[in-house]
């Protein structure tokens, strides 16, 4: 994908969000994922590594939300666990149901009461129609120092990779979904700070633009100081702030929660 073709889908993007369309995202999701069989390797591999890292924060008792399941890739890791999928796909969910309970719903007008679930999985922000108000219902749901488990693409690794293809001539190919985007950490923590989440722990994860997966023979780049900022995807763990009121605006939307 050239840098033309990326500027051209977040123009795309952004006037989606602006028309607040759900059902054109969830028409998107059902038709991305009826042509879609089986899912890449790179996503394959995230689902152990956010079981394990996960592992450290849960008790036998936590109440877990996986929020913007897809098809259950992680769902399946946790499937013995107290645990609960949503996706705006009722496609997605009828894949994810045979791991846990799910639901079709829209992340920003979750249905669920104030402070149920002990931690919330995240692979989903990027998707977003309203990324403040998707964060703010996270903040909600969550019980007092609830943990957020968030991960999602990265600005600068997209951006150095389109060098790196405008260069060396290659094609990078990105899946197109029907909304998506990337953020850096510094955005990324910007929106956190604003939805009152403390950041416990940040890494990247996946390899940098010019390395591809040789990234990881040579330096530890999930923890790198410095190269932690470049790789494909970031991953935060955040704490929901204690004696916090967040306010935020409780739509109920026709896709939310809908059992299927």
């Amino acid at each position: 994908m050239t840098f033309c073709q990326l500027l051209k889908m977040k123009l795309l993007w952004r006037k989606i969000r602006k028309n607040r369309n759900y059902k054109l995202v969830a028409e998107g999701y059902d038709k991305l994922n009826l042509g879609h069989n089986g899912i890449s390797e790179g996503e394959e591999e995230e689902a152990p590594y956010v079981y394990e890292k996960l592992s450290l924060y849960l008790i036998p008792s936590s109440k877990i939300l996986d929020a913007g399941c897809g098809d259950g890739r992680v769902l399946k890791y946790f499937k013995d666990r107290n645990i609960i999928g949503i996706d705006i796909s009722p496609v997605n969910i009828e894949k994810a149901s045979q791991y846990a309970k799910c639901f079709v719903s829209t992340i920003e007008n979750i249905d669920f009461p104030n402070n149920e679930f002990d931690l919330v999985i995240a692979n989903v922000v990027e998707h977003l129609i309203d990324i403040e108000q998707g964060l703010k219902q996270f903040h909600r749901i969550l019980k007092p120092n609830g943990i957020l488990f968030l991960y999602t693409d990265n600005t600068l690794w997209q951006l150095l990779t389109c060098v790196r293809d405008f260069v060396a001539k290659n094609k990078y190919k990105r899946l197109i979904q029907p909304i998506d985007g990337d953020f850096t950490y510094w955005g990324l923590k910007r929106l956190l700070d604003k939805a009152r989440f403390k950041i416990l722990e940040y890494e990247g994860y996946g390899c940098l633009p010019f390395l591809g997966r040789l990234s990881s023979k040579f330096f530890e780049v999930e923890t790198h100081p410095i190269f932690k900022y470049f790789t494909t995807r970031i991953v935060v763990i955040a704490r929901k702030e204690k004696d916090t009121l967040v306010n935020f605006k409780h739509n109920l939307h026709p896709l939310n929660c809908t059992k299927f």
